[in-house]
């Protein structure tokens, strides 16, 4: 006969984090509506769904409660989540990478007024810092601890590289340049 062909279980990371083969992560976040669209009466509202990005023993981000499922993603943020909290599960543990000599990217899309620059930036209003902001303290923190405490690292110190661009119809903006 046959042999039984098992599957193959899936890459173990950090604290039960399964690991994509492709090395893309692709999350949703929900922003809550505005007070103008909260007025309007044609604004699309999905009764019924709840989001939350609590973190269930499998490690990963999950949407409860809806009509149907939502298929895809690595995870769902709902509209109470803040940036640190989308920060820790969605980017955070793509730093080791970093960290090891490779790179990361933070890839936000979606329409005008989704919460793209919120998400990225942060808002002074909201006092919410942004996922740049939180990556960078969090990768220069850490090149910090290493350059002081390895003594083979002070004649070549670790450094970091960043590069941010906007992509807007079709055009590529240099926003640190």
């Amino acid at each position: 006969g046959e042999m039984e062909k098992k599957p193959k279980p899936p890459v173990k990371t950090r604290e039960g984090d399964q690991k994509s083969k492709t090395g893309v992560y692709v999350y949703v976040r929900v922003r809550p509506l505005l007070k103008l669209e909260r007025l309007k009466k044609n604004v699309t509202h999905l009764e019924g769904l709840k989001l939350t990005s609590d973190l269930p023993e499998s490690g990963q981000v999950v949407a409860l409660e809806a009509p149907r499922p939502i298929g895809g993603f690595d995870g769902v943020f709902g509209e109470k989540e803040n940036n640190v909290s989308v920060f820790k599960h969605a980017f955070l543990p793509r730093l080791s990478t970093v960290m090891k000599g490779g790179t990361a990217s933070l890839f936000c899309y979606g329409y005008t007024g989704a919460g793209k620059t919120h998400t990225v930036f942060g808002s002074d209003s909201a006092k919410e810092i942004g996922l740049y902001r939180l990556a960078a303290d969090e990768l220069l923190g850490k090149i910090t601890k290493e350059n002081d405490t390895n003594p083979d690292l002070q004649k070549n110190p670790l450094m970091l590289q960043i590069t941010v661009a906007e992509v807007y119809n079709d055009v590529v903006f240099d926003l640190l340049g």
